[in-house]
């Protein structure tokens, strides 16, 4: 499903995805995160999904808050 990628649809979140089925893991709105913050999360989510952390894809999505 593609979601909207442009300011005017939401506010941007970063979502992590399984790079090789695609399936989401994870997702967090941008406002507020800290320095390091994505890094330790594809670091999580590798552990928590038996993946390598070269394996989770992190992209930036519009979203809006009922998504």
């Amino acid at each position: 499903m593609n979601r909207p990628t442009t300011p005017q649809h939401g506010e941007p979140w970063l979502v992590f995805q399984d790079a090789n089925t695609g399936k989401e893991l994870c997702a967090y709105t941008v406002r507020g995160t800290f320095p390091g913050e994505q890094a330790a999360t594809v670091e999580l989510l590798a552990h928590e999904h038996g993946l390598q952390p070269d394996a989770i894809r992190a992209t930036v999505e519009y979203r809006t808050a009922s998504t």
